[in-house]
């Protein structure tokens, strides 16, 4: 009798397994390159600027900018951009977000007014779940065009990372 119960358990655990797919708990890296790490000719080298950028920033849940998360996460089309770059965080422990597009030719109000969404989105996140005072950084958050590229900058020390992306993206 004991054994007909102990295999009757074992076969609905794995009855279960089998249909919850055995999905991990937490999100694996992404094995595919961001954008950040090719930029573009003229760019100012940007993958530098993130570099010294992201520095001192200790904070869990940073990704790379990439097309993918542009399209899917922020509702960005590829369409209107021609490089991409930055960093964002994922919300769970803060914000740092500096997301840099480089305009299609033609394209520079989508890409100012993507940017704007994407403070707005991150705006009515925080609203719902503020966490380390993200809520008022995404407010104070900042879209600005410099070198050919528009900037969204949601970090705690905006100032200095703007004086930092001065030094890599000329007038």
């Amino acid at each position: 009798m004991q054994r007909v119960f102990l295999l009757t358990a074992i076969l609905i655990v794995t009855i279960v397994f089998v249909f919850q797919g055995f999905h991990p708990a937490f999100e694996l890296p992404d094995s595919k390159a961001p954008m950040a790490n090719a930029p573009l000719e003229g760019s100012g080298d940007l993958s530098k600027a993130l570099v010294d950028i992201y520095f001192d920033v200790d904070m869990l849940g940073l990704r790379d900018v990439t097309a993918e998360d542009l399209e899917l996460t922020f509702d960005v089309p590829r369409g209107i951009y021609s490089g991409a770059y930055g960093k964002y965080t994922d919300g769970r422990f803060g914000i740092a977000d500096v997301i840099i597009l480089q305009p299609r030719p033609g394209r520079e109000d989508e890409c100012r007014e993507a940017l704007q969404n994407i403070k707005l989105q991150r705006m009515d996140f925080f609203k719902k779940f503020d966490v380390y005072g993200a809520y008022d950084l995404a407010e104070d958050g900042q879209v600005f065009y410099r070198g050919g590229y528009y900037i969204l900058l949601m970090i705690e020390n905006s100032d200095q990372v703007r004086s930092i992306l001065e030094q890599y993206i000329p007038r």
